[in-house]
């Protein structure tokens, strides 16, 4: 089999067109008909990009090899799946915060307060097992963890969110421009944590424009849909005559929900405006 047709049988079996390869590889549709037609062949950083959207080696999209030609590659493939897994430091991190959730919980339980302790040991349970499961980034997902935890608990205390900041009657008095302050330090926080994954995804993951294009416009529906929501349930619990407890906790963690959808939203159209350059430069 022919590096072309090995190009084409790779494409074919992911669903992609040429121009969704050809967004990927920051190349244009026309050199994806060429080299799948070995009338010419791709450059040496082409191939690298190649073997790691198709997730194969170099050797195997490279090289026509049969499976009894591979005997002496078995062990080095074992190591290498070895490294990738979870390191021995992170595994220790990760132990360590089970059993710091763990003490946290039966100290507050035997204090009288069990539900307490369940909620003060949960970003430590939920960080604990980031460290023990995953492999890429797991400082960034306790990062989320940890900021999604903190914006929860000030939803249920105090009220506050990041959306805070972007009203302008909070600078009436002392006491909401101190809650402006804390509304900015979130909002920064929340933006650099939304840029940093963008661009972790964009490393791991080649943009394709069709992608981000049905990504972004699910991602923004959803959040239109939830905000509509979000809406309806607060204008009630406004016309209630006695007002209903559950809109504090329905308003924490659906905010929570909400903020979850506009992040992925947030990524979803970054990786669109890279792609729509990207196809623009390759035109």
């Amino acid at each position: 089999m022919t590096l072309g047709e090995k190009i084409y049988k790779l494409r074919n079996e992911r669903n992609l067109s040429q121009g969704d390869l050809a967004d990927a590889l920051e190349v244009s549709r026309q050199s994806i008909s060429k080299w799948e037609t070995d009338a010419s062949v791709p450059e040496l950083d082409k191939l690298v990009k190649m073997s790691v959207f198709f997730s194969v080696s170099l050797d195997e999209l490279i090289l026509d090899k049969t499976h009894d030609r591979q005997p002496e590659f078995s062990k080095p493939k074992i190591i290498c799946t070895e490294r990738l897994g979870v390191s021995s430091t992170q595994k220790t991190v990760g132990i360590v915060l089970l059993c710091i959730s763990a003490a946290l919980w039966l100290l507050i339980a035997l204090l009288g307060d069990i539900l307490s302790g369940l909620i003060l040991a949960a970003p430590f349970v939920a960080c604990g097992i980031i460290c023990l499961r995953v492999q890429r980034n797991a400082g960034l997902w306790c990062a989320w963890v940890i900021y999604l935890f903190i914006e929860i608990y000030l939803l249920f205390t105090t009220g506050i969110g990041w959306h805070y900041a972007f009203i302008p009657l909070i600078y009436s008095s002392s006491e909401m421009t101190t809650h402006l302050i804390v509304a900015w330090c979130l909002l920064a926080v929340y933006a650099t944590l939304t840029v940093i994954t963008a661009l972790r995804i964009k490393k791991a993951h080649p943009v394709v424009l069709r992608k981000e294009l049905i990504g972004a416009g699910a991602c923004w529906s959803a959040v239109l849909i939830t905000r509509a929501i979000s809406r309806v349930v607060a204008r009630e619990a406004a016309n209630a005559v006695v007002f209903p407890r559950y809109f504090i906790y329905f308003n924490a963690v659906f905010g929570w929900v909400r903020n979850i959808i506009l992040t992925v939203a947030f990524i979803f159209t970054y990786r669109l405006i890279i792609a729509l350059i990207k196809k623009r430069q390759n035109t």
